[in-house]
């Protein structure tokens, strides 16, 4: 008998975080997969982060600013419109 998964909605506060942390990630050129070693996860968690597939704990998200070094604030920020990539 096979495991049924179920898929988690897209949510688009979580599309807009994982972008702003993916345009940071690019600014500082950092990796994915550096931000996963910090955080402790495996570099899917991370990816499903990025991807919005994954919501993240209020001490994780302070753990990712510090490695972006910014503030919590500014990865929650909502984007606008014209950046999203739909």
């Amino acid at each position: 008998m096979s495991k049924t998964r179920y898929r988690t909605p897209i949510n688009p506060f979580r599309i807009d975080l994982g972008a702003n942390i993916r345009d940071r990630l690019n600014h500082k050129d950092k990796t994915a997969g550096k931000l996963a070693v910090f955080l402790g996860v495996t570099p899917s968690t991370v990816s499903r982060i990025l991807n919005g597939l994954h919501s993240t704990s209020a001490e994780q998200l302070a753990k990712i600013a510090a490695f972006l070094d910014c503030s919590a604030n500014a990865l929650l920020r909502p984007r606008k419109k014209t950046e999203n990539r739909d």
